[in-house]
């Protein structure tokens, strides 16, 4: 495919397509993922934190 096919494809697109593929994503749209990793892993240590202190407790 050469450039001036390509150059055609884009300037078909209206104002307000050009406006949102220009545009920067929300913050969590963005980190989104790395957010959610986050939270499941404190989540996990808290749980995991719990579980060794009734060990911990249960052998005295």
């Amino acid at each position: 495919m050469d450039k001036s096919n390509e150059l055609e494809k884009i300037e078909i697109r209206s104002d307000k397509v050009r406006k949102i593929i220009s545009g920067r994503p929300p913050f969590f749209i963005r980190n989104g993922t790395t957010i959610l990793a986050v939270l499941l892993l404190i989540i996990a240590l808290i749980i995991y934190g719990m579980y060794c202190n009734d060990l911990l407790a249960s052998r005295n």
